[in-house]
């Protein structure tokens, strides 16, 4: 049986050849190692406090209040090693950024993702109630995902250009589809040669205003009514409105809507 031959970039300089000339290099960011060198001290006080505590025999009176000082240290020296290793193993994190893709990089361990070979983006900015940070998450055609967050240096920047990259390339795809006949999914959103479906409900492409970002939301207008914004909270008067999250890849929906609405 003759082997199989191998990939058209198995070595390092086809990789680099194909993936185009470097842009720029992002390292790790100091403020995140710092960041994470703090919490981690942090998390080390309670099992040095509970440590004390049983040395002088202060918690010794109170079986209880022993047993939960012990608890609380360990639970706490836990997270605090669980961190630490995390933070080591991604102490060689970079991103070389190419004219063709990207090589991403975490404890010596290189992956590359070529733009035409992504399938989702999801863009994230710094929240600190729901623990989100800024950066975003690539999702390739095979099933890989590459999260880039606010740990490289220079993630806005980084964001801007994954974003400008990989949106121009899939809206021209998906408007391709669309054209071809065949509809392109959106979550709870689909986008067909005849309009634009939301769940159960249909709306032409002449009908349709235009979608844009509301807080968090994703809100399409009617050509009657448009998007009103609400002076609440959260407030939005739309043909459909989602919360931005349950919508993937967010950002190409968005630009296809924009420019097919009113159309056709």
């Amino acid at each position: 049986m003759r082997p199989s031959p191998p990939p058209p970039y198995r070595t390092a300089e086809a990789l680099l050849e194909r993936l185009g000339p470097s842009v720029r290099l992002y390292r790790r960011s100091k403020p995140a190692l710092l960041r994470t060198a703090a919490i981690v001290l942090l998390l080390l006080v309670p099992p040095l406090v509970t440590v004390a505590s049983l040395l002088s025999g202060d918690a010794a009176d109170d079986d209880g209040g022993a047993v939960f000082v012990l608890v609380f240290g360990l639970i706490s020296m836990g997270a605090a090693l669980v961190l630490a290793l995390r933070t080591f193993r991604s102490r060689d994190l970079s991103l070389d950024l190419r004219e063709l893709g990207f090589i991403h990089g975490v404890g010596g361990v290189e992956r590359e993702l070529l733009w035409d070979d992504v399938r989702d983006l999801r863009l994230t900015w710094r929240d600190i109630r729901r623990w989100r940070r800024d950066g975003c998450t690539v999702t390739a055609k095979d099933g890989r995902r590459f999260a880039l967050t606010d740990e490289l240096e220079g993630i806005r920047e980084i964001r801007a250009a994954v974003e400008r990259e990989c949106v121009s390339r899939l809206v021209r795809t998906s408007l391709a589809i669309i054209d071809a006949g065949s509809p392109v999914p959106f979550g709870p959103f689909v986008a067909t040669r005849e309009g634009l479906g939301h769940r159960h409900r249909d709306l032409p492409w002449k009908d349709v205003q235009g979608a844009m970002m509301v807080g968090a939301k994703i809100a399409v207008g009617e050509r009657t009514q448009g998007i009103r914004v609400l002076p609440k909270r959260d407030g939005i008067v739309a043909w459909a409105q989602e919360a931005y999250e349950d919508v993937p890849n967010a950002a190409v929906m968005l630009a296809v809507v924009n420019r097919l609405g009113g159309e056709r």
